[in-house]
Protein backbone atom coordinates (compact mmCIF):
# COMPACT_ATOMS: atom_id res chain seq x y z
CA UNK A 1 0.00 0.00 0.00
CA UNK A 2 2.99 2.33 0.55
CA UNK A 3 3.80 2.30 -3.16
CA UNK A 4 0.17 3.10 -3.99
CA UNK A 5 0.26 6.00 -1.53
CA UNK A 6 3.51 7.34 -3.03
CA UNK A 7 2.06 7.05 -6.53
CA UNK A 8 -1.17 8.80 -5.50
CA UNK A 9 0.57 11.68 -3.74
CA UNK A 10 2.73 12.31 -6.82
CA UNK A 11 -0.30 12.03 -9.15
CA UNK A 12 -2.35 14.45 -7.09
CA UNK A 13 0.52 16.97 -6.96
CA UNK A 14 0.86 16.82 -10.76
CA UNK A 15 -2.90 17.23 -11.24
CA UNK A 16 -3.11 20.52 -9.34
CA UNK A 17 -3.38 23.73 -11.33
CA UNK A 18 -0.36 26.00 -11.32
CA UNK A 19 -1.07 29.12 -9.28
CA UNK A 20 -2.47 31.83 -11.50
CA UNK A 21 -3.09 29.37 -14.34
CA UNK A 22 -5.70 26.88 -15.45
CA UNK A 23 -2.99 24.45 -16.58
CA UNK A 24 -1.96 21.60 -14.32
CA UNK A 25 1.58 21.03 -13.23
CA UNK A 26 1.62 17.86 -15.38
CA UNK A 27 0.57 19.81 -18.49
CA UNK A 28 3.26 22.40 -17.85
CA UNK A 29 5.99 19.79 -17.27
CA UNK A 30 4.97 17.85 -20.39
CA UNK A 31 5.26 21.06 -22.43
CA UNK A 32 8.73 21.69 -20.98
CA UNK A 33 9.68 18.12 -21.91
CA UNK A 34 8.30 18.57 -25.43
CA UNK A 35 10.13 21.86 -25.94
CA UNK A 36 13.48 20.86 -24.41
CA UNK A 37 13.60 17.14 -25.07
CA UNK A 38 14.60 16.70 -21.42
CA UNK A 39 12.16 14.93 -19.12
CA UNK A 40 11.64 17.08 -16.00
CA UNK A 41 12.76 15.47 -12.76
CA UNK A 42 9.23 15.44 -11.30
CA UNK A 43 8.02 13.35 -14.24
CA UNK A 44 11.12 11.16 -14.35
CA UNK A 45 10.89 10.44 -10.62
CA UNK A 46 7.15 9.68 -10.70
CA UNK A 47 6.57 6.52 -8.63
CA UNK A 48 5.18 3.51 -10.48
CA UNK A 49 1.66 2.28 -9.83
CA UNK A 50 2.01 -1.26 -8.47
CA UNK A 51 0.49 -3.60 -11.07
CA UNK A 52 -1.32 -5.63 -8.42
CA UNK A 53 -3.13 -2.47 -7.25
CA UNK A 54 -3.96 -1.10 -10.70
CA UNK A 55 -7.61 -2.14 -10.29
CA UNK A 56 -7.87 -0.16 -7.02
CA UNK A 57 -6.58 2.97 -8.78
CA UNK A 58 -9.06 2.41 -11.61
CA UNK A 59 -11.93 2.04 -9.16
CA UNK A 60 -10.78 5.13 -7.28
CA UNK A 61 -10.72 7.28 -10.43
CA UNK A 62 -14.16 5.98 -11.39
CA UNK A 63 -15.66 6.67 -7.95
CA UNK A 64 -13.91 10.03 -7.63
CA UNK A 65 -15.68 11.52 -10.63
CA UNK A 66 -14.86 15.15 -10.01
CA UNK A 67 -14.33 15.31 -6.29
CA UNK A 68 -14.10 13.41 -3.06
CA UNK A 69 -16.71 10.83 -2.13
CA UNK A 70 -18.51 9.79 1.02
CA UNK A 71 -18.79 6.34 2.56
CA UNK A 72 -22.40 6.21 1.31
CA UNK A 73 -21.28 7.06 -2.24
CA UNK A 74 -18.66 4.31 -2.07
CA UNK A 75 -21.31 1.81 -0.94
CA UNK A 76 -23.68 2.98 -3.67
CA UNK A 77 -20.98 2.68 -6.34
CA UNK A 78 -20.13 -0.86 -5.19
CA UNK A 79 -23.79 -1.87 -5.18
CA UNK A 80 -24.48 -0.45 -8.65
CA UNK A 81 -21.34 -2.05 -10.08
CA UNK A 82 -21.92 -5.36 -8.32
CA UNK A 83 -18.54 -5.17 -6.62
CA UNK A 84 -18.07 -6.90 -3.27
CA UNK A 85 -15.39 -4.79 -1.68
CA UNK A 86 -13.03 -6.49 0.74
CA UNK A 87 -12.03 -4.64 3.94
CA UNK A 88 -8.53 -3.94 2.62
CA UNK A 89 -9.91 -2.52 -0.62
CA UNK A 90 -12.27 -0.23 1.28
CA UNK A 91 -9.37 0.94 3.41
CA UNK A 92 -7.25 1.71 0.33
CA UNK A 93 -10.07 3.55 -1.45
CA UNK A 94 -10.85 5.68 1.60
CA UNK A 95 -7.15 6.38 2.12
CA UNK A 96 -6.81 7.54 -1.50
CA UNK A 97 -9.91 9.70 -1.04
CA UNK A 98 -8.34 11.34 2.04
CA UNK A 99 -5.04 11.92 0.22
CA UNK A 100 -6.92 13.49 -2.69
CA UNK A 101 -8.86 15.77 -0.32
CA UNK A 102 -5.64 16.82 1.43
CA UNK A 103 -3.89 17.59 -1.84
CA UNK A 104 -6.77 19.64 -3.20
CA UNK A 105 -7.61 21.45 0.04
CA UNK A 106 -3.98 22.41 0.60
CA UNK A 107 -3.48 24.19 -2.69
Amino acid sequence: AGQLTDFAIAEFALSLPIEGSKSTKRTHLNKVWEQTGVKPKELADQPELPKELDYIWGWFIEILGGGTFSWAELQSWASIRGVRLQAGEIELLLSLNNLYASAHNGR
